[in-house]
């Protein structure tokens, strides 16, 4: 299979056209919003737990507040678990909600971090390589219509995937890419 990939990967020419742009900007949003569905899930948990600790209804109204887009609403969300949550707490919580404010405050918080902002690639093989079937369809989706030979080896191993739906997707993506498996 890895020799095909090979020729495959140096004979095949990648469609530019309008409308497949279009296609990667459909299917990079979809995963993006599952993604995004995803951190709103966590970021929920996390808030029901504090809800078992403090009490609900007050917890409750700073994930609302938090969630709200108003900036202000969202800063004296903040500033509520400030000043509730004990200090151990205080140290996850509050720079998880701050980074909910901005994406300046993402900005920030990489920089404090020092965390290296990843590639699409290394994202994208990161995100197959995850436990998460939905994911690694989405990302297997997004592969097909970008037509990069460097994503075959990946594509490839997720035909071992225990998830059906991703064993049938990884198929179909190597088809695209004009791989027979």
């Amino acid at each position: 299979l890895y020799t095909q990939v090979s020729v495959v990967a140096q004979s095949r020419q990648i469609n530019n056209d309008g409308t497949q742009w279009k296609k990667i900007e459909i299917a990079r949003n979809k995963l993006i919003k599952t993604l995004e569905g995803r951190l709103d899930k966590n970021l929920q948990r996390i808030f029901q737990l504090l809800g078992l600790k403090y009490p609900p209804e007050d917890i409750e109204n700073a994930f609302q507040g938090i969630k709200n887009r108003k900036p202000d609403v969202r800063m004296s969300a903040v500033e509520f678990l400030d000043n509730v949550l004990e200090m151990n707490l205080k140290k996850v919580v509050i720079p998880i909600a701050e980074t909910a404010l901005l994406d300046a405050v993402v900005d920030i918080t990489i920089k404090l971090l020092g965390l290296k902002i990843k590639t699409e690639f290394e994202c994208l093989t990161m995100l197959l390589s995850s436990e998460d079937p939905s994911l690694q369809v989405n990302t297997l989706q997004l592969i097909a219509l970008l037509k990069d030979d460097d994503y075959l080896p990946d594509i490839s191993k997720m035909l071992d995937s225990p998830d059906a739906e991703v064993r049938r997707i990884a198929k179909k993506t190597l088809k695209n890419y004009g791989v027979m498996v």
